[in-house]
């Protein structure tokens, strides 16, 4: 069993409950291999890293008037800490009872035909209830807008993704976002080389 960063657990730890907790920011990238068998004549062991937090990605499409944002940021409201058993068949997670905001990091380029598209790691979680905010500035207003979701279910090692448009009811004065149904990347992220790491 190995594990990356190395400062994720000690080796003296408990390893059936490995304390967790991301503070209100993306989660760390953490790492998991197992291996079992018996060692070559050199001693080599070949470990196959997988990721065992949860890929969060939103995307976001501004419908007109709001074509033109600046200033654009995202925040989901999840359970950020756990108690962690990696010596368990499955990593099994234990929630905490608090939750807090985490900041999505923008992506340098949007997906295709969206007008922002962020990230962050979180600790797997059936999400109810998920509040999402978002923040921009149009024609010199800053506008907060907050999106509920009934639930998201982050899976381990795999990605999670949320649309939201945005737009205005000028009728009504008012704003509306109407959200995607999430869309879960049944995949597993794939084997990884801790030194080298892209979700």
């Amino acid at each position: 069993l190995a594990w990356w960063p190395e400062e994720f657990a000690d080796s003296m730890d408990d390893l059936t409950a490995i304390s967790f907790d991301v503070d209100g920011k993306s989660a760390e990238d953490i790492l998991l291999a197992r291996w079992s068998g018996t060692r070559t004549e050199d001693n080599k062991v070949n470990l196959q890293f997988g990721h065992i937090m949860s890929s969060f990605d939103v995307h976001l499409i501004f419908n007109q008037p709001y074509s033109d944002v600046t200033d654009i940021s995202v925040m989901a409201e999840v359970c950020d800490n756990a108690q962690i058993n990696i010596l368990s068949q499955t990593v099994e997670f234990t929630l905490g009872e608090t939750s807090d905001n985490v900041t999505l990091a923008e992506k340098a380029e949007p997906a295709a035909g969206m007008h922002w598209s962020g990230n962050a790691l979180v600790i797997p979680q059936e999400s109810t209830d998920c509040k999402v905010t978002i923040a921009f500035e149009f024609e010199g207003e800053q506008i907060n807008l907050e999106y509920v979701h009934p639930v998201i279910n982050f899976v381990s090692g795999k990605r999670s993704t949320l649309t939201l448009t945005i737009e205005r009811d000028e009728k009504e004065d008012e704003y509306a976002i109407t959200g995607s149904a999430p869309d879960s990347d049944d995949s597993e992220f794939g084997l990884s080389d801790p030194r080298g790491l892209n979700w």
